[in-house]
């Protein structure tokens, strides 16, 4: 519904034409005034259809793709891009030998704080950054109440819920280094009953130098405290950053903190509320300009496939507890 709701309200240059391929997709087109499709190959075989947003279960994603890159449609597909490492790279050269555009969904990077923290480090007066630390925390009643809503989590064919969460934080850090990860030391994968795997802490350092620590859990016995949703310490040459994904964005350059922009408050559950759509809309938008104008788009099929590597990197290095190249 994000997605009608953006191209129907909140994105200019295409219009929302068609619904297919799930149970709720007659419903939804009925509420946007739009055509549901009986199934996939019936939406991609519709000759006014130009693109696709793939928001289907991530072990969907590299069959859903292949057929839409067949039909020559462009393709926005969320994340997790795939399950697996070898299934994000048959998505990207199926892709490439169609001729089509592929981006992933990586909305965080479009978020109000995030976005002006990275404008702040390209403009110098920080410096190069030189540590990370990255959190996520989830109240296990929480993530049960998501797996009773979206059982696909529990597919073993799939990522799972931690892997879910985690491609998020993976793919910022990774933004923020600006620089390949080149190897990960990380803890056990411990699971908590009815979400399967719910904690990762991993440390990676990337080719240039950059350490980052991540840490997420989503099995906290009771909801996190302010600002400890998804937090993000970052350490430069020159000064420090304090971004909360949902909050504020405090800078220090040797005195004290400044906050410098704060998030105007949303409902983080609400597919409708504009505020939590505007970083939903900033990558429609982007999508729909990188295929208009035939340009690279800003987070592509690598950048969806590093993330899943990173998580299975994270993964193995835990299983044997030792580093494990990226």
């Amino acid at each position: 519904r994000a997605y009608c709701e953006c191209l129907s309200r909140h994105t200019t240059g295409a219009r929302l034409i068609a619904i297919g391929g799930g149970r709720r997709a007659p419903e939804l087109a009925a509420m946007y005034g739009v055509e549901p499709a009986q199934d996939v190959d019936g939406l991609l075989a519709r000759p006014d259809l130009s693109a696709v947003i793939i928001a289907t279960p991530e072990m969907m994603h590299v069959d859903q793709a292949g057929r839409a890159a067949q039909r020559g449609k462009h393709i926005l597909v969320e994340k997790p891009m795939a399950p697996g490492v070898a299934a994000c790279d048959e998505m990207t050269a199926a892709a490439a030998r169609a001729g089509v555009t592929l981006m992933v969904v990586k909305h965080w990077r479009f978020r109000g704080v995030h976005r002006r923290a990275r404008d702040l480090l390209a403009g110098g007066a920080f410096g190069a950054v030189r540590r990370i630390e990255n959190r996520t925390r989830v109240a296990l009643a929480s993530s049960l109440a998501t797996v009773a809503q979206k059982p696909f989590y529990l597919d073993p064919a799939g990522g799972g819920l931690l892997m879910g969460w985690a491609v998020h934080n993976l793919d910022w850090v990774r933004a923020l280094a600006s620089a390949e990860p080149r190897s990960v030391t990380a803890r056990s994968f411990p699971e908590a009953a009815g979400i399967g795997p719910s904690r990762m802490e991993a440390e990676f350092i990337f080719a240039n130098g950059v350490t980052a620590r991540v840490e997420v859990a989503i099995d906290l016995p009771a909801s996190p405290g302010p600002g400890e949703t998804f937090r993000t310490l970052i350490e430069a040459e020159r000064g420090r950053l304090d971004l909360d994904g949902y909050g504020a964005l405090r800078i220090s350059r040797g005195g004290e903190w400044e906050t410098i922009w704060t998030q105007p408050a949303f409902d983080p559950r609400n597919a409708t509320d504009p505020i939590r759509l505007e970083a939903y809309a900033a990558i429609v938008q982007a999508f729909i300009d990188t295929v208009r104008s035939k340009a690279t788009p800003p987070i592509t099929g690598w950048d969806g496939r590093m993330a899943v590597a990173m998580f299975a990197a994270a993964r193995e290095a835990a299983a044997r507890n030792e580093a494990v190249t990226c």
